[in-house]
């Protein structure tokens, strides 16, 4: 357990596993071991409490941060207002990998009741006020808007509240995409096993026409529906994406699942200003001389400072599909030579793998056919493997 703990608190995990960067707010002077913490409790879903420590300015010298010891609490709880109490266990997340403190079989929200986090970490009982949960409108739109010549994408989102209870927005999104290379290569080249694999097709597992990429959102996703005429936000630009030949998200089918969470004013102003202070100052290490306060406490030590912020909400989710075919500009040119490159079967092929060559198919009697090693094996590509989405529609190997 103790190896798991050292794993998910050296990892890069913020709020909903990763869809934060990160923030490490540090203070002048001596201030040391300032507890940072912020959690998030999700509805019939996963609770996330990441745990840190503030960073003193002395401990960076030359702009290098100080490895930090590790993190973890002795106990996570999640508080119900009628006097109950839901303990957390560190659990690692199947999609991502990375480990955050969760309810085993999540938790439903009780008609009336408010909920706060309890933290016993170094010895110090830290609490959060008790919330009453937000629920989460359905995400109304997840479009895209192709823009300068084809070449740049926005994502968007579009929610309303008809109620006008929900006004504060969290997103984070989960990007996947399925690779296609140039052309088929019927053959392959595995260096560990010094050999040459022979009969692929599309049907076999483990062809290198067919790959998946996956990516997370790192960075704060807000918006605000205050001051909007009927509470509705539209088309707002959760992401950016921009043609490029190395990245080969719009190689064949790309999905998006936006997750959408409503969350109190003070918390929005909080992750507001979290995300201003990442931006301007253009790092995660860069001293940040504020002091900001949420609404967690040390109890064991009245007036210690504490900086995080507990929400309780629901989550909506939306996915959309985008085939390649329907944004040509944003599918990545890659260069294949149009005449193959025809080498002796005697040449070691780890020579010509050394070249960025990958083998496409025999030329009989003696000759093997080799291309540029993107055009022919898709896990060359950007963030591209041999694992499938559980979801993917279609029944590509």
């Amino acid at each position: 357990m103790k190896h798991l703990k050292r794993l998910f608190l050296c990892s890069t995990m913020a709020i909903l596993t990763g869809c934060i960067v990160p923030y490490e707010p540090r203070y002048g002077g001596e201030t040391t071991h300032v507890a940072v913490i912020e959690a998030m409790l999700l509805e019939a879903g996963d609770t996330y409490v990441k745990l840190s420590y503030v960073r003193p300015l002395a401990s960076h010298e030359e702009g290098i941060p100080q490895v930090e010891p590790p993190v973890y609490a002795d106990k996570v709880s999640v508080l119900c207002s009628d006097g109950t109490s839901i303990p957390l266990r560190l659990q690692q997340d199947t999609a991502s990998g990375a480990y955050a403190y969760r309810p085993e079989g999540g938790i439903r929200f009780r008609e009336g009741a408010s909920y706060a986090v309890d933290i016993l970490l170094d010895g110090k009982q830290y609490q959060s006020d008790f919330v009453t949960p937000l629920h989460t409108p359905e995400i109304g739109e997840v479009n895209y808007l192709l823009h300068d010549g084809g070449r740049k994408m926005d994502v968007r989102v579009s929610t309303r509240d008809p109620h006008q209870q929900a006004l504060h927005y969290l997103w984070r999104y989960d990007e996947d995409w399925e690779v296609v290379t140039e052309y088929f290569a019927s053959l392959r080249y595995d260096p560990e096993l010094d050999r040459i694999i022979e009969g692929m097709t599309r049907e076999t597992a483990d062809n290198r026409y067919y790959c998946w990429g996956k990516e997370r959102s790192k960075r704060f996703l807000l918006g605000t529906a205050e001051n909007r005429l009927g509470g509705e936000i539209r088309n707002h630009t959760v992401l950016q994406l921009e043609q490029s030949d190395m990245d080969s998200r719009f190689s064949y089918l790309y999905s998006i699942l936006v997750r959408q969470y409503a969350i109190p004013e003070e918390a929005y102003l909080y992750f507001e200003y979290m995300r201003k202070s990442v931006e301007e100052t253009n790092s995660v290490f860069s001293p940040i001389p504020a002091r900001m306060n949420g609404n967690i406490r040390c109890l064991s030590h009245p007036g210690e400072p504490v900086n995080g912020f507990f929400v309780a909400t629901t989550e909506s989710a939306l996915r959309l599909y985008i085939d390649a075919g329907d944004v040509p500009s944003m599918k990545p040119q890659v260069s294949c030579f149009n005449i193959p490159e025809k080498y002796s079967a005697s040449i070691n092929p780890q020579s010509l793998m050394a070249l960025g060559l990958g083998l496409l198919r025999v030329d009989y009697p003696d000759a093997h056919i080799w291309k540029p090693i993107r055009c022919v094996d898709c896990t060359k590509h950007y963030l591209a493997t041999k694992q499938k989405p559980s979801f993917w529609p279609n029944d590509h190997l």
